[in-house]
């Protein structure tokens, strides 16, 4: 006694499938939809759950405008930085120059008086930041 195949196309994906003839339902074996068969008009069956699919296109769009908002964001933030950045350069290169100054002032007195060395330390902890700041802004 031999199997007797039936040729059914797939509803979902549209492969063709080879089934047994007294099979009543089966899986796709190429996208995994579940298909039922009747062989007294070779119709084929697919149920297709509304809810499962309204609440999936519910998801992808709230998924959809997160990444609107968190794009809407971030070019904002571009926009400060932008508008910020000649403040910031402005800050930094005034800070620079304190810096500079209390350095030399430290380097000139410190000939002269004890101390000077302390005040050429304050002086760089003022230059190099500020120097970084303005190399890293450009």
């Amino acid at each position: 006694m031999s199997i007797e195949l039936n040729e059914i196309k797939c509803p979902s994906c549209g492969a063709k499938l080879s089934i047994e003839d007294d099979r009543d339902s089966f899986f796709c074996s190429y996208c995994g939809a579940k298909v039922i068969t009747t062989y007294e008009n070779e119709q084929v069956y697919r149920h297709i759950d509304e809810a499962e699919v309204r609440k999936t296109e519910a998801e992808k769009n709230i998924k959809l405008k997160e990444l609107e908002l968190e794009e809407k964001e971030e070019e904002r933030n571009r926009k400060d930085n932008e508008k910020n950045r000649p403040r910031r350069l402005k800050i930094a290169a005034i800070l620079g120059a304190l810096g500079l100054v209390i350095f030399i002032l430290g380097l000139v007195l410190g000939e002269f008086i004890d101390g000077g060395g302390l005040l050429s330390s304050v002086g760089l902890l003022l230059l190099i930041p500020a120097v970084l700041a303005i190399f890293l802004s450009l």
